[in-house]
């Protein structure tokens, strides 16, 4: 008759050996610190420049909230400025990718309703992107 030490030792053991709690402590510090370093490390816009089609640039600072009404090639598109942040609220085009972009707020970043011949760029003192190509 076998004893139930036995019979427990031809199972296969679940969980992790030393090495490999090791690997994953050193896995998720190298991730933290790419978060840190990288992903987090981008400031956030002072100002937005909005174009439309052939018109002058404008430029709103985004401490204040407020909604831009903006008439482009299509019609009406209404622009959200809000904690220092951008989106399109509404747009006239079919679409509708101008306004499931969401909300962006770092130097560099861009939106655009390309049907409304609307484009509205963020600018910090430093940007996310050297360029965007659409």
């Amino acid at each position: 008759m076998a004893t139930k030490h036995a019979e427990n030792s031809s199972q296969p053991r679940i969980g992790l050996n030393r090495p490999d709690q090791v690997l994953l402590v050193i896995v998720c510090m190298g991730i933290g610190f790419l978060y840190g370093n990288i992903w987090s490390g981008q400031v956030v816009a002072e100002q937005l420049s909005l174009k439309v089609a052939d018109q002058a640039e404008q430029h709103f600072h985004l401490d204040k909230d407020q909604v831009i009404e903006i008439h482009g090639e299509l019609g009406l598109s209404r622009i959200e400025i809000k904690n220092h942040r951008v989106r399109f609220l509404s747009s006239p085009c079919q679409s509708q990718f101008c306004v499931r972009q969401g909300w962006v707020q770092h130097g560099g970043e861009t939106l655009a309703c390309l049907p409304n011949k609307i484009v509205l760029h963020l600018q910090g003192k430093e940007n996310a992107f050297d360029s965007i190509n659409f």
